[in-house]
């Protein structure tokens, strides 16, 4: 079997990194009450969120040394889950807030800023938790909605969503990673439900709608078993890096 190119993984970074340019520049540009930029730039961002989630699967399977991959992906991240949900957000409506708008897009972006700093400073990634909402997960659920919603929304609702979202991803809170579900019975029950809900979600309205619901419940649910189990758990590896 042939081997792929080493430069492989950088490409799909790239692509990520291109797509939250994109959507940047459509919620940017977008006309007032012109909704279809506002989704066409959602729908930019989670497929980000999907090449995000690729990459690093891509560079595990070839096997090379990526000394950079982590500073790459991190900007990668900064630009198609930071900056990019933060201007879509304010052309969506978070405009309408005033200074209050402005604050909120500034406070996610560097929220998500000091999410992957903690991250990147991890050199073993996140184990079995992550602390803090990942800027992946939140500003692909940000877009998800955008995508799947079919014109204006509240702009306190959206308010409230990016400053709930901010203090996820700066939080301390021990999220639940993918990893745990080789572990953790209560993560594949957990899953077990989120899974079909999704496909019957997926089926009776939207695939947008069933990605938004989603990420929405993993951020809430994740929160809520972070508090509850937070006592029992021993710190993440973020955690033990910042103690040392």
């Amino acid at each position: 079997m042939r081997t792929p190119p080493p430069w492989l993984p950088d490409a799909v970074t790239l692509a990520s990194l291109l797509l939250g340019t994109g959507a940047i520049v459509l919620a940017a540009t977008a006309a007032p009450h012109d909704h279809s930029a506002i989704a066409h730039a959602g729908a930019a961002i989670v497929l980000a969120g999907i090449a995000d989630a690729v990459d690093g699967r891509v560079a595990r399977w070839i096997g090379g040394d990526r000394p950079h991959g982590a500073l790459l992906d991190a900007l990668a991240d900064f630009v198609s889950f930071g900056v990019a949900p933060a201007v879509v957000a304010w052309s969506w409506g978070l405009s309408a807030l005033g200074l209050a708008g402005l604050a909120l897009a500034a406070a996610w972006v560097f929220a998500s800023g000091f999410r992957l700093t903690r991250f990147v400073r991890t050199p073993s990634g996140p184990g079995l938790h992550g602390t803090g909402l990942a800027t992946t997960m939140a500003g692909g659920t940000l877009g998800a909605w955008a995508w799947a919603a079919v014109g204006p929304t509240s702009p306190a609702v959206l308010g409230a969503a990016m400053g709930l979202g901010a203090a996820a991803m700066a939080s301390r809170i021990p999220y639940r990673t993918f990893r745990s579900l080789r572990a953790d019975p209560i993560a594949r029950c957990a899953l077990g439900v989120a899974v079909p809900c999704a496909v019957v979600t997926w089926a009776t309205t939207s695939g947008p709608t069933a990605l938004a619901l989603v990420g929405t419940g993993y951020a809430t649910l994740g929160a809520l078993d972070g508090w509850i189990t937070r006592g029992r758990q021993g710190p993440s590896a973020s955690d033990e890096l910042a103690a040392a």
